[in-house]
């Protein structure tokens, strides 16, 4: 789940970037086609973009959070400090199930909701369909109910209500002009979008918008089959007033009125405008920049193709070589073993630019029973800060920190702050750590990068 959280929330950053674009920058354009194409494509490939890495080479600061945050959440250990009357500390497994229960509880319940709403709505819509008798016109299924409901198109059907019989043919050729664009297609996916993201308010929008250009899309089809447009949009006005009572159709009256008359008028835009999609480019491939693992560096599930790993006990009675694998299955592999991680020694070989970045979040993997005891000392040794105490100031501390070649703790960072005292203890518990069996790497000491949350909490 933990996995599934991330790539909602990377997939959901590029999409708000790509779509804040469309809206600053698209919109008022006359691409009617040509954006809602854009649209529709762009939001299929920023749901793929966080499958991709760009492999920077370098190792610049939000890159290096981002990726140890993401680290961290795979982590299974966490420092908690309570207070009840005395300090008192515990240790409890599975940092990040306390961490994202909630969140997860609630985005969960908030996609169910959605569905569920989708669900129910498209339903109603079908079954009032396949209930309706209709008659063949120009390849649609044409039904002229005797309700009185807006007039509305959803795949190759078109329903005009007993309100709109004086206009059905303009009607006719509005609605049929949705169905010909395939614009219930668009609605589905975008449904499924909302579903996955019902949190964002710019898929919302976007969505609105995408409506918004299927209107203008079929009103321009409409124009150029030679209906006189001052008689369109009187009758656009005359029937701005309605239900929606079918939201997931392509509905004659509920857009934006203003908007598509205004589109009626506005002026062709030029056609070198569509180049400015070029301009939103660096903007996604910055963002890939920002949430890239540094080169060398991989998530727990990824496949690590660059090296292979021998892992040898130290009685020398367990042996067993991975390649092409990852540090998850590594790791439930030696697990499953029967030995501690302390008793085993891992060896470790491969192209010389796959050395040390890759070795350390193995070895880290394989340091997962040093982290338990380390989380036992550090609960012994923390002391809430009395001044935190006093103004009710509690939350969980991320620190990053490097286990040298001798063992020490180094390179002691704050990830994630929860306040300058709460940080500050957490640093000097951190610093002032036993030491560490080194990490090694074909037979010699490597620097080992570590994560550990620290959670404060008043009771």
């Amino acid at each position: 789940m933990t996995g599934i959280i991330i790539y909602i929330l990377k997939s959901g950053l590029y999409l708000s970037l790509f779509y804040i674009f469309f809206l600053l920058v698209m919109r008022k354009t006359t691409f009617f086609r040509f954006n809602r194409i854009v649209l529709f494509a762009g939001s299929l490939v920023c749901m793929i973009l966080p499958f991709v890495n760009v492999g920077i080479m370098w190792d610049h600061n939000v890159a290096s959070a981002i990726h140890s945050i993401e680290n961290a959440l795979t982590v299974n250990h966490e420092i908690r400090a309570t207070v009840s009357g005395s300090m008192s500390g515990a240790v409890t497994e599975s940092w990040h199930g306390m961490l994202m229960k909630l969140p997860v509880a609630i985005y969960v319940a908030g996609t169910v909701f959605v569905l569920v709403s989708t669900a129910g709505a498209y339903l109603k819509m079908i079954m009032f369909l396949h209930s309706s008798r209709f008659v063949m016109r120009d390849g649609c299924r044409l039904i002229l109910s005797d309700k009185e409901i807006p007039s509305f198109s959803w795949k190759n059907y078109v329903v005009i209500g007993s309100c709109d019989r004086e206009n059905s043919d303009v009607i006719f050729t509005h609605e049929i002009m949705h169905v010909k664009f395939l614009h219930s297609l668009d609605m589905a996916v975008f449904s499924l979008i909302s579903i996955l993201y019902w949190f964002n308010p710019i898929v919302w929008i976007v969505r609105k918008e995408l409506k918004q250009l299927h209107e203008y899309e079929a009103d321009d089809a409409v124009l150029e089959e030679g209906i006189d447009a001052v008689q369109y949009q009187l009758l656009l006005v005359r029937k701005a007033v309605g239900t929606e009572r079918f939201m997931m159709a392509e509905n004659f009256n509920r857009s934006k009125l203003q908007n598509r008359i205004t589109m009626m008028f506005r002026k062709k835009s030029k056609k070198y405008m569509k180049f400015a999609y070029l301009l939103c480019l660096p903007l996604i491939f910055g963002a890939m920049c920002v949430f890239a693992r540094p080169k060398n560096s991989f998530s727990a599930d990824e496949i690590i193709k660059e090296i292979t790993v021998n892992v040898v006990s130290t009685d020398g009675k367990y042996s067993r070589t991975f390649r092409d694998f990852s540090l998850r299955e590594l790791n439930s592999a030696i697990d499953s073993s029967g030995y501690a991680k302390d008793a085993i020694s891992a060896e470790i070989s491969g192209t010389p630019y796959a050395s040390e970045d890759i070795g350390n979040q193995v070895l880290a993997y394989l340091h997962n029973e040093k982290m338990e005891e380390f989380a036992n000392w550090m609960a012994d040794n923390l002391v809430y800060p009395e001044s935190c105490k006093k103004a009710g100031i509690q939350g969980n501390v991320i620190v990053s920190f490097t286990i040298s070649l001798t063992g020490k703790v180094c390179n002691v960072n704050i990830l994630h702050s929860a306040s300058p005292d709460l940080d500050k203890e957490s640093v000097r518990v951190i610093s002032g750590s036993p030491s560490w069996n080194p990490g090694k790497q074909s037979g010699s000491p490597v620097r080992i990068a570590m994560t550990m949350p620290v959670f404060f909490q008043l009771r």
